[in-house]
């Protein structure tokens, strides 16, 4: 008698089949070959493609007629539930737990995992050059402002003087671009966070790497809204205070 298989295809899990339906199946498109399979005597759920008996179909003439479906019975009861799915297959849903329910009680459970398509990949891959680029130019400035600080600390004390000459334009210098570093420092940071995230997506193509690399992006641009929205409120206070001194001087010069 005939195994009954499992599979498991765009999100859902059908089954018991005969094998003759799955070999039809892989046959004429309708499975593809790195859908997951299971009969009872696997170790484990297994691509199509790994398994001999099914990877022989695509050499072999395809039956002329394959047998239908068998209906569930209590005969489906006795085959014993496959292993657990591995860590890395459940730990991204492909879809809400309550739509996963076995097609009879001893069904083996419906993997939960998602691949990330090649035309995603592709766009990531593209995308991660000017990524990691960017992210090293924001790291470099960060450098180079901090050395030009403490160039202009260095000659404010070689001029001399004190107050708003020599040594204080200088202390002022290094802190002006001590704050600019640390404004840019996250920028670099972030990009930098996010090219690495792509990374593991271009080298396991899992969802949940696709995932991670998102909210790395995410993080990225909730901190350059945070600093446009800063930069708006001190242009709006220094537009508002140069008015204020402006119309104070008018005012004054005027009596």
């Amino acid at each position: 008698m005939s195994e009954d298989w499992y599979y498991y295809q765009n999100g859902s899990q059908a089954g018991p089949v005969d094998e003759s339906v799955v070999r039809e199946m892989l046959q004429s498109g309708r499975l593809r070959w790195d859908d997951l399979v299971w009969h009872d005597g696997l170790p484990d759920w297994l691509a199509a493609e790994q398994i001999p008996n099914l990877a022989s179909a695509r050499v072999l003439p395809v039956p002329a007629a394959a047998p239908a479906p068998p209906p569930f019975s209590s005969a489906a009861a006795a085959v014993p539930p496959p292993p657990a799915f591995p860590p890395q297959y459940a730990a991204v849903p492909a879809q809400p737990l309550s739509a996963m329910r076995p097609l009879s009680p001893s069904a083996p459970a419906a993997p939960m995992f998602a691949d990330v398509s090649e035309g995603t990949v592709v766009a990531l891959g593209k995308t991660r050059p000017w990524v990691r680029f960017l992210g090293i130019m924001a790291l470099i400035g960060c450098v180079l402002m901090v050395l030009f600080g403490l160039a202009g600390l260095a000659m404010g004390i070689m001029t001399g003087g004190g107050g708003l000459t020599g040594v204080g334009i200088g202390a002022a210098a290094l802190l002006a671009y001590l704050l600019a570093a640390a404004f840019i420092l996250p920028v670099g940071l972030y990009l930098n966070r996010f090219a690495k995230a792509i990374r593991g997506v271009q080298a396991s193509r899992r969802a949940e790497d696709l995932e991670r690399a998102l909210l790395a992006q995410k993080s990225y641009w909730k901190y350059v809204g945070i600093l446009t929205l800063v930069g708006i409120a001190l242009s709006i206070l220094a537009s508002v205070g140069m008015l204020i001194f402006g119309l104070s001087g008018y005012l004054t010069s005027s009596y």
